[in-house]
C-alpha cells in the first residue's frame, strides 16, 4: 500500500476522535449544540480519499 494512503486512512480510522474533539469544542459555545457525523466514514465505507463530514446545529437565536 502506498505510503500516503496508508496514511490517510490511519487518520480516517480516527474519526469518532476528531468528532468529539469537534462536539466539545462546539458545546463550550452553545451546550444545546448537537453535531452529527454523516457519510462513508460513518457508514464504515471509507476510502484513501474519503473525508469526514460533521454537521454542527446550534441553537443560537
Amino acid at each position: 500500500m502506498l505510503s500516503w494512503v496508508k496514511f490517510r486512512l490511519e487518520h480516517l480510522k480516527k474519526w469518532r476522535e476528531y468528532a468529539q474533539s469537534v462536539a466539545k469544542a462546539s458545546k463550550a459555545l452553545d451546550p444545546e449544540a448537537k453535531v452529527y457525523v454523516f457519510g462513508g466514514v460513518a457508514e464504515n465505507r471509507m476510502t484513501s480519499i474519503s473525508d469526514i463530514d460533521i454537521l454542527i446545529v446550534w441553537s443560537f437565536e
